[in-house]
């Protein structure tokens, strides 16, 4: 999802929405507008929060973003904005636990 127009973006999750069962869970990691250390600022921007990092298009999502694109077809079971050490650098990324209603598309 980091390497995505926002259409293209919203494309795959309605997909993955239709890949799971009803009360299905998927968990989403995505890096945050806060990602300064991988790319987050210093960048030429495509569109918001969409830039041209080193050559590629790379996507920083913030939680209006999430819930935006999640908001309308998942329920959030967890949302929360955290820092990784799995990296030479801290790494700021967003976790996401969300599941497929019951009923829906």
């Amino acid at each position: 999802m980091h390497y995505f127009t926002w259409e293209e973006t919203e494309a795959l999750v309605h997909r993955l929405l239709l890949c799971l069962r009803y009360g299905g869970v998927l968990l989403v990691r995505v890096n945050s507008t806060q990602d300064h250390e991988h790319g987050a600022s210093g960048h030429p921007e495509l569109a918001a929060d969409y830039c041209l990092v080193n050559g590629k298009p790379k996507r920083f999502f913030d939680r209006e973003a999430l819930q935006r694109l999640f908001g309308a077809s998942w329920n959030f079971l967890h949302l929360e904005e955290q820092v990784i050490h799995r990296y030479q650098r801290p790494k700021a990324i967003w976790e996401a636990v969300l599941e497929r209603p019951v009923t829906g598309p």
